[in-house]
């Protein structure tokens, strides 16, 4: 029992860490990262904290093993976020969350979002949203922060489906464009919109004289239209991420169809082998026999 329970412990680890891995990508040194010389995700500086607790050598983190960044991962992060007891959907999304901005972090806002006192779909969304705005706020989202995005969206779009086992949520716009066309016009609408009411708004108090009113009024519209576009803006990202599963997970069930009528066809033919050859290897009195008597 114990050990069905660790191996199920472990693939939903390696699970969440193919997702992460597929976003850290493989050797960086960006001067914009604080992180520095990193390597899927491992900074220099982790590395060699790691090594030094097993009285290793340090060693250029670009030459770490594939083990070592699991190991890494695992305890670092993984067993940090108790992600063993996380829900499915909701252990991608805290285990993500930590690797990007800490598991301080991550463990805080799933405790702030419900933790395991409210549906895991519910838990998801907040999460995500909170951590997109915490990666807006940052003076390195005008480098890395239209790859944050993506990924925030894409880990809410698997988590979410993960949450109903499923590869994929049922209902998904038709197509990426659609979906960027829809949010689009939201965005524009709603900045529009915004600004036409402060518009209004700041046309009054400069009748009735009010210049510290007309700025305040100015301000809060200016404020009110970045959270509009903000918003809608984050909702495509949501859309495209979803359309995109979608359209992988069609083309991963139409090669596991095409692999499946292969196998059924190399099954048949040895089948077919297997009968000739016990057909060769008898007797032509026995087969005869054998028709006479099913005569």
């Amino acid at each position: 029992m114990m050990q069905a329970t660790f191996a199920e412990s472990e693939r939903r680890f390696q699970a969440c860490l193919a997702f992460t891995l597929k976003y850290e990508g493989g050797k960086s040194n960006d001067k914009h990262d604080p992180g520095g010389r990193t390597m899927q995700g491992v900074t220099q500086a982790t590395y060699d904290s790691f090594r030094a607790k097993r009285g290793l050598a340090r060693k250029d983190v670009f030459a770490m093993s594939a083990a070592e960044r699991d190991e890494i991962y695992r305890r670092g992060y993984w067993n940090a976020v108790n992600g063993d007891v996380l829900r499915p959907g909701e252990d991608l999304c805290v285990f993500d969350f930590a690797v990007n901005s800490g598991p301080a972090r991550a463990c805080a806002i799933w405790k702030k979002c419900g933790g395991s006192n409210r549906l895991p779909a519910d838990v998801v969304h907040d999460i995500c949203a909170h951590r997109l705005s915490f990666l807006h706020a940052l003076k390195t989202w005008k480098y890395f922060g239209k790859g944050w995005g993506r990924r925030v969206a894409a880990c809410e779009a698997l988590a979410t489906s993960m949450v109903h086992g499923k590869a994929a949520p049922a209902v998904l716009p038709k197509k990426a464009s659609e979906a960027k066309h829809r949010s689009g016009k939201a965005s524009t609408m709603a900045t529009v919109g915004a600004s036409v009411a402060g518009s209004a708004g700041i046309a009054h108090y400069m009748s009735t004289g009010s210049t510290v009113a007309a700025i305040a009024a100015a301000v809060i519209v200016l404020l009110g239209g970045g959270i509009f576009f903000f918003q809608s803006w984050r909702h495509g990202q949501r859309a495209d991420a979803l359309t995109d599963a979608a359209a992988k997970l069609k083309e991963e069930h139409a090669e596991l169809d095409q692999k499946t009528e292969t196998i059924k066809k190399i099954q048949q033919a040895a089948t077919a082998k297997a009968a000739l050859a016990d057909l060769a290897s008898k007797p032509a009195a026995v087969r005869i026999a054998k028709k006479r008597s099913a005569k």
